[in-house]
């Protein structure tokens, strides 16, 4: 989606999200398909704002090599049940992918980096890298590693309040409160890290 975080600036140079289509379709091997399906979002969230997308942004898609859009209708659940890999940004796809077995190709900095299957590219040689390795089942994702991984998530997750929670967004004992928790949560995270295999992806102490 566009305007969002999610990939400006959390897409890093991929923000413009016509290079990472192109680049795809440059590294796909051979007798591969790329199809692309545009988060429904685009179209009805924010109406009030210009769409960044033209007609001729889809246009130029279509004309790449093994390329194809796919209906907005069509399920997400089983383009990835059908597909090899799914590639994104940042978006919630790929640890839906995840869950369903697939090895996610991400552009950006996605919060799932660091579960086994994900392959973090940056260019078109790790995108053909990340393919090659796919293509040959070597992805390392298992269901074992990434319920590992999710457990991990888990430990060191922290239990706070959204927006949604507070009556106008505005309490400030509420949101105060939270703070609080989180920062002693962090704090005991630091001086008592969880014992699991994916503690190295916690963070190293800041001075």
């Amino acid at each position: 989606m566009q305007p969002e975080a999610s990939s400006l600036p959390m897409g890093y140079s991929y923000v413009q999200q016509w290079l990472a289509i192109r680049a795809l379709a440059t590294a796909l091997p051979t007798g591969w398909t790329l199809v692309i399906r545009e988060h429904p979002y685009t179209f009805l969230w924010n109406a009030d704002i210009e769409s960044v997308r033209t007609m001729e942004f889809y246009e130029s898609m279509r004309s790449l090599p093994n390329v194809a859009l796919a209906p907005l209708e069509a399920d997400p659940f089983d383009l990835i049940d059908e597909c090899e890999s799914v590639a994104t940004l940042t978006g919630t796809v790929g640890i839906q992918s995840l869950c369903r077995g697939k090895p996610v190709i991400a552009f950006g900095s996605a919060p799932y980096l660091g579960c086994p299957g994900v392959f973090f590219v940056k260019g078109i040689e790790q995108i053909r890298a990340a393919l090659k390795k796919i293509q040959a089942g070597k992805s390392e994702l298992t269901t074992q590693k990434f319920y590992q991984y999710i457990s991990w998530v888990e430990s060191v997750s922290i239990e706070g309040v959204s927006e949604e929670s507070c009556w106008d967004g505005n309490d400030i004992e509420i949101w105060a409160d939270a703070k609080t928790k989180l920062w002693e949560r962090l704090i005991k995270l630091q001086n008592d890290p969880p014992a699991t295999m994916f503690s190295e992806h916690r963070p190293k102490s800041q001075t």
